[in-house]
């Protein structure tokens, strides 16, 4: 069941409610009470089940559309379930009292279930976000971002200032995304005070816009999804922006998507001609950019995101369709990835996977694991069938392009050790 169908069939629900009220109240004979209120009560254990499988899928770590199209703020308040209630006036005979309790149990396991789906997701770890964020729409966006920044190479290759021109996109593209209003649903979280702070440039901009109260607000909240390693480089922050679309899915529109998709991979070009013209230094020299946080960099390391991400991508259906050996099974690829996050490459990994929080990187590294356990003949079939059966991403050419470079990673030997061993 896919996100738009989850989601049209709980409003089918509400639907249903109000037509079996109607015709409750026009029916006279039992046994044809009987099979609306049977139809009905199937109906919501059907949506039981889903709801039951949605929360083991929180649990371990996996975010998806399916679960951000229910409208849970509806769902989970007493006061919205009015069609429930007019449904057990209609079932007002001695009768049917033996009906209305099947109807009730059904309807308060439902809100029940809906509950506790909502608090797996309010106890979710935000890194997990990540993986929502990765299956948000992008693909205008992305492609419009590439356009939209070949035209601004051309125009600024013979300007003698080139950095204060690509200091002048950056500043563009993050006001023209402060002008799509994109956040107008956040409250301003409180900022780490140690962290780097985006703010306007507004001489930068040619005075082209004036500092107010809204862009200061917005610059507060920008923060918040913002990854600043140096002074140079601004990266967002996908994990906790993919927390905000999670939040507010139903009330964001396509043109909201689009412009997320067009601010990151703008920014992931703009990161990159900084880096090509050597106005980056890998290796900051100052102690401050080695540490913004004021702590070793190796307990700044995130590993919970990437193992978490790669297990989920391992236990879906597909992979059980292209295994080599049923022994390859769940509890065999969770213990893999578990021992690769355990292993002398965990740094290497949690470091590639947080250079930025980039879509794009942890599709290759996704990439990179899938063509090595290829490789080792944990799955069968070349890399573009297993890149179209895995759907990681809409262009499955390019993602089997990553599953072909595994084989020059790092730590290629140490998968198809362990795949030997285990």
């Amino acid at each position: 069941m896919n996100e738009w169908n989850l989601r049209k069939q709980f409003e089918n629900l509400q639907m249903m409610m109000k037509t079996t009220t109607s015709t409750l109240n026009l029916c006279t004979y039992n046994q044809t009470k009987s099979y609306f209120i049977d139809g009905l009560v199937y109906e919501i254990h059907q949506y039981v089940n889903c709801i039951d499988r949605l929360k083991e899928e929180v649990k371990q770590g996996i975010i998806t559309l399916e679960m951000a199209s229910i409208d849970m703020d509806y769902w989970t308040n007493d006061n919205n379930w009015g069609d429930a209630k007019s449904l057990y006036d209609a079932l007002t005979c001695p009768e049917d009292s033996s009906k209305c309790q099947r109807l009730r149990d059904a309807m308060e396991l439902l809100q029940k279930s809906l509950g506790e789906l909502n608090h797996c997701l309010l106890d979710a770890p935000v890194e997990c976000y990540q993986q929502f964020f990765d299956l948000c729409p992008q693909k205008d966006g992305t492609e419009d971002a590439r356009s939209n920044f070949k035209r601004f190479k051309c125009r600024c290759m013979y300007k003698d200032d080139l950095l204060r021109s690509m200091l002048y996109f950056q500043q563009k593209i993050i006001y023209i995304f402060y002008e799509k209003d994109i956040l107008r649903f956040d409250d301003c979280p409180l900022q780490d005070p140690h962290s780097r702070k985006f703010k306007f440039d507004f001489e930068l901009l040619c005075n082209e816009v004036e500092e107010t109260p809204a862009t200061i607000k917005f610059c507060r909240c920008m923060n918040h999804y913002l990854i600043m390693p140096d002074k140079y480089t601004i990266h967002l922050n996908t994990a906790k922006l993919g927390k905000y679309l999670f939040d507010y899915y139903l009330k964001l529109t396509y043109d909201d998507f689009y412009a997320i998709a067009y601010l990151e991979e703008s920014l992931n070009l703009y990161n990159q001609k900084m880096k090509d013209d050597g106005f980056l230094d890998i290796e900051p020299t100052d102690e401050t950019e080695k540490n913004i946080l004021g702590q070793p960099a190796a307990e700044r390391l995130n590993y919970f995101a990437p193992q978490k991400n790669l297990q989920a991508l391992l236990s879906r259906s597909w992979f059980s369709e292209v295994r080599t050996n049923e022994g390859y099974d769940q509890a065999w690829t969770d213990a893999f990835v578990e021992a690769l996050m355990a292993s002398e490459w965990r740094n290497y990994i949690a470091r590639q996977w947080a250079i930025t929080g980039l879509r794009s990187k942890v599709k290759q590294i996704k990439g990179y694991l899938l063509g090595l356990l290829a490789d080792a003949c944990v799955l069968r079939g070349s890399y573009n069938q297993i890149a179209m059966k895995a759907n990681v991403t809409d262009d499955p050419r390019s993602f089997s392009r990553y599953m072909a470079e595994g084989k020059r990673q790092p730590y290629a030997q140490w998968v198809m050790d362990y795949v030997i061993d285990n």
